[in-house]
């Protein structure tokens, strides 16, 4: 295997790409979602939520990196974001060498090496609510109505 990065980054690309990569499951041939990109922009880490743009002039084009494994088909798919975004774009590859990820070892301790930063709380008073007169709803009489008498017809009984 080795790192791929693909882009749609080129001037003669004309609309809003997204790439998405997937490669085949071995165990039931499926296609999974390895990797994808919406726009190629960066995030600046200075936590300020601004991001560099990767491709200029314009960051509506796509990049995605990712590492390969030798005998694993990839798919690579390439659309518009919107719904009717679509046009030419061109892709290129580069297929190079991964660079090295230091690994973070794991403590060696089976204590945390720093103790929790204890937490002061001043306690405050709970207000007393303010009371409200307790209103009893008042009933009033009303007279039923007489019933007005309906006329109904009655069978005759034979004699």
């Amino acid at each position: 295997g080795s790192c791929m990065t693909l882009s749609t980054c080129d001037p003669l690309t004309d609309f809003d790409t997204r790439i998405r990569v997937f490669r085949e499951d071995d165990s039931n041939g499926n296609r999974i979602c390895s990797t994808g990109n919406d726009d190629a922009l960066l995030d600046d880490d200075n936590n300020n939520d601004a991001f560099v743009m990767m491709c200029p002039p314009s960051s509506l084009q796509s990049i995605v990196t990712f590492e390969t494994n030798v005998g694993v088909l990839y798919y690579v798919f390439v659309d518009g974001f919107g719904k009717d975004d679509s046009g030419d774009f061109i892709m290129t590859i580069d297929c190079s060498a991964c660079s090295t990820v230091l690994i973070t070892p794991q403590p060696t301790t089976p204590q945390p090496t720093l103790k929790p930063t204890p937490i002061t709380t001043t306690p405050m008073p709970t207000p007393q609510p303010t009371p409200f007169p307790n209103q009893q709803p008042q009933l009033t009489a009303q007279p039923t109505p007489n019933p007005t008498p309906q006329l109904t017809a009655q069978p005759t009984p034979n004699p």
